[in-house]
């Protein structure tokens, strides 16, 4: 029974995480075609753009790995292998987001039988 919840609180987590990183990209394309539409450009709003488009494919080159590590941690589920992920968990808490955080903290924290 408690595999089961464990699985399904990663499960939502994972797909919290693919959510995130949807948006993340959708607004960084947004954000990019807004920019190169708009004709005037002071070097300080050119410097923004910048700055966000360089935050937001930061942001997206670590979400991936995130994911496909939440990925093996649910995978790992019961088995021998299975590890406590908080660091997985504040990686997720800082790069997408607090409830996506939140769900895999429970996994760890209340669910995982293994050696910390």
């Amino acid at each position: 029974m408690k595999i089961w919840k464990q699985k399904t609180l990663y499960i939502i987590g994972i797909i919290l995480n693919i959510i995130g990183m949807s948006f993340l990209a959708l607004f960084a394309l947004i954000y990019r075609s807004v920019a190169i539409v708009a004709a005037k450009e002071t070097k300080n709003a050119a410097l923004v753009r910048v700055l966000v488009l360089v935050f937001c494919l930061i942001s997206l080159a670590w979400i991936l790995p995130i994911t496909l590590m939440a990925r093996k941690a649910y995978k790992q589920v019961g088995t021998k292998e299975e590890q406590a992920h908080m660091v997985l968990a504040i990686c997720t808490l800082l790069f997408v987001g607090l409830i996506s955080c939140v769900f895999i903290y429970c996994c760890n924290s209340f669910f995982c039988k293994c050696k910390r």
